[in-house]
C-alpha cells in the first residue's frame, strides 16, 4: 500500500514543492569543492561494516568468527576515525563538515538527541512487536496482523501534526516533553504486561497511550534545535 499511496503523491510533491536555492550566487564546481568527500566515505564505510557485521552475525557466520570479528572492529575505528576528521577539520573546513562537533557541548541539544533516541525505540519496537504477536498468539494472518497496528499509527501521526502546529505557535516545548514522557513511561510498563491472555482491547488501549507519547514529541526535537542554534549553521540555511 505504501508504493500505492507513493504513486498518487509523488507526481503532486514534485510540481508543488517550491524549488530554492540556498546558495543561487555559488558556481556549482564551488558547491561540489565544498563537500566532506573524507567524511562522507568514513562515515559510510563504517555503518556499512558495522550494520554487515551485527547483520550477519550469529545467522550467517558465528560471532566469534574472523569475519564478524574484522567487520565490528573495522567499524569501531571508521567511527574513531571519523569522530577525529570531524573534530579537527582534517580536509574539510568548519563550516562544510558534516557533523558540527560543536553541538556535543550544548545541554539542550544532547537533550533533544536522547529523546529522539527513546522516541524511536518507543515507536518502532511496537511496530514490529505488536504484528509478530497477533500473528503468533491469536492466529492472525500477515495483513489481519499488520490492521492491528492502526490505532498506534493514527494517534502516533495524529498527535505528532497537532504537536507540530501547536507548538510552533506557542513556543514552549517542555510541557510537551513531560506530558509526553509520562505516557511513554505508561504506554511501555502497560505493554510489558502483555501476555497470550491479554485481550485484544487491552492492548489497543495500551497501545495508543504509547503512541499518543511518541506522537507528542516524535518530530519536537527537530522544532527545538533549529530554534536554539544560529541559522548559519542550519543546513538548510548556509
Amino acid at each position: 500500500i505504501n508504493l500505492v499511496i507513493a504513486a498518487v503523491f509523488a507526481p503532486v510533491l514534485l510540481l508543488y514543492t517550491p524549488s530554492v536555492d540556498p546558495q543561487p550566487k555559488k558556481p556549482m564546481r564551488q558547491r561540489a569543492s565544498s563537500f566532506d568527500y573524507v567524511g562522507a566515505f568514513l562515515i559510510v564505510a563504517a555503518f556499512a561494516f558495522g550494520t554487515t557485521g551485527l547483520s550477519f552475525g550469529g545467522s550467517e557466520y558465528a560471532w566469534g568468527s574472523a569475519t564478524i570479528i574484522v567487520t565490528l572492529v573495522l567499524s569501531v575505528v571508521l567511527f574513531c576515525l571519523f569522530g577525529i576528521q570531524q573534530s579537527f577539520c582534517l580536509a574539510t573546513s568548519f563550516e562544510h563538515r558534516l557533523l558540527p562537533v560543536q553541538y556535543f557541548r550544548n545541554r539542550t541539544l544532547i537533550l533533544m538527541f536522547l529523546e529522539s533516541a527513546q522516541v524511536g525505540s518507543s515507536i518502532f519496537i511496537p511496530i514490529y512487536f505488536i504484528p509478530l504477536f497477533f500473528q503468533f498468539t491469536k492466529g492472525d494472518r500477515a495483513l489481519d496482523a499488520a490492521v492491528r497496528l492502526l490505532p498506534f499509527i493514527f494517534f502516533l501521526v495524529f498527535f505528532s501534526l497537532a504537536n507540530g502546529g501547536v507548538m510552533g505557535k506557542e513556543g514552549h516545548y517542555m510541557p510537551w516533553y513531560i506530558i509526553a514522557n509520562v505516557l511513554i513511561i505508561l504506554g511501555s510498563a502497560l505493554m510489558y504486561t502483555v501476555n497470550e491472555n491479554t485481550s485484544t482491547a487491552n492492548i489497543y488501549g495500551y497501545s495508543i497511550i504509547l503512541a499518543t507519547g511518541a506522537g507528542c514529541i516524535m518530530q519536537a526535537s527537530f522544532i527545538v534545535a533549529q530554534a536554539i542554534v544560529p541559522r548559519i549553521e542550519m543546513s538548510a540555511g548556509k
